[in-house]
């Protein structure tokens, strides 16, 4: 007895033949010359037959592309989030709005009269449609297909398939929730808290220097202390985040929390907090005339910057100390 290889098909099959007569060889090789024949005229075909059909994007039947008219487009066009990205810890601040890696688009090219997908951190690709609500990319790296859901329906708002690369889920968001315009608000928010930090110690030494004696109430008194509270807690938190962060270990992430995120969750919750009474504080301060018009200004200001910063540390996950 020994083994034999006998290809089959294009498959290799192992048998043992039998050599103690020349008939029991005769025999075998008879069988096998049937089996090569059984092989190759079903079994073959069936199995290609189903990976061509079922595991094979040749397979399956391509439907010419339609054309897309404005209004359609108008309907799709938008900035569309990526629901993987986290929202209930600091780890959503940081990946979708300071990375940027949560955000797609989908635009219209007027021109061309074709809807393009934008993925996060990628290049534009262009869209072909192929059925109601189901595009494909064209020309792309990676084919993708793209299906739109009506956004009354419980399903994503987008589902992007893109081969190897794996699924993915989006939501559509308002333009004012996008990367950019988020960063520019908190840019803002961080200004005016930055202004009060510059004012308050630049009205402070200037009565120093002159001279000048100011008698505050207690009113007063406690809408400075809250203006500065909100200021020194939103500017301070991103600053000691700034100096921390560049002191972690790589290490410092795989065994434990660094101190610097806490730091900016609870510096953030603090301002956005002190904001709703220091909103009372400011409009009484408005109804007595109490202290100068420039710190009543600039102390509306911040207030309705820290009143802006509590939505925005809810969306994004800075608030609670939630790491």
């Amino acid at each position: 007895m020994f083994p034999r290889l006998t290809p089959a098909g294009g498959i290799a099959v192992a048998s043992l033949l039998a050599v103690s007569s020349p008939a029991a060889a005769q025999v075998d090789r008879s069988t096998l010359a049937a089996y090569d024949r059984f092989v190759d005229s079903l079994v073959v075909p069936l199995f290609t037959g189903f990976v061509d059909r079922f595991l094979s994007p040749r397979g399956v039947p391509v439907m010419a592309p339609s054309p897309v008219s404005a209004d359609e487009a108008r309907k799709l066009v938008g900035t569309y989030r990526d629901q993987a990205i986290p929202r209930a810890t600091v780890e959503g601040f940081f990946v979708g709005l300071l990375f940027g890696e949560g955000d797609a688009r989908v635009g219209w090219d007027a021109a061309r009269q074709e809807l393009w997908f934008q993925p996060p951190g990628a290049e534009r690709l262009s869209l072909e449609k192929v059925g109601e609500g189901h595009f494909r990319t064209r020309n792309a790296p990676v084919d993708a297909e793209l299906v739109f859901h009506d956004m009354e329906t419980p399903e994503p708002d987008l589902y992007v398939t893109a081969g190897p690369l794996g699924s993915y889920s989006f939501e559509r968001i308002p333009s004012a929730l996008a990367v950019p315009e988020q960063l520019l608000l908190l840019l803002g928010i961080l200004g005016v808290f930055a202004l009060w930090c510059v004012y308050l110690p630049a009205r402070a030494l200037r009565r120093r220097l002159r001279h000048v004696e100011t008698r505050t109430d207690r009113l007063e008194r406690v809408t400075l202390a809250l203006t500065s509270g909100v200021a020194v807690s939103g500017v301070g938190g991103f600053l000691l985040f700034s100096v921390l962060g560049f002191q972690i270990p790589s290490y410092a992430l795989m065994t434990g929390v660094p101190l610097a995120f806490p730091v900016l969750s609870w510096s953030a919750t603090a301002a956005a907090l002190l904001s709703v009474p220091l909103t009372g504080a400011v409009v009484l301060g408005w109804r007595r005339r109490g202290s100068g018009r420039p710190a009543r200004l600039l102390a509306s200001a911040v207030a309705l910057a820290g009143l802006a910063f509590l939505p925005f540390c809810l969306y994004w996950g800075l608030f609670g100390g939630r790491i």
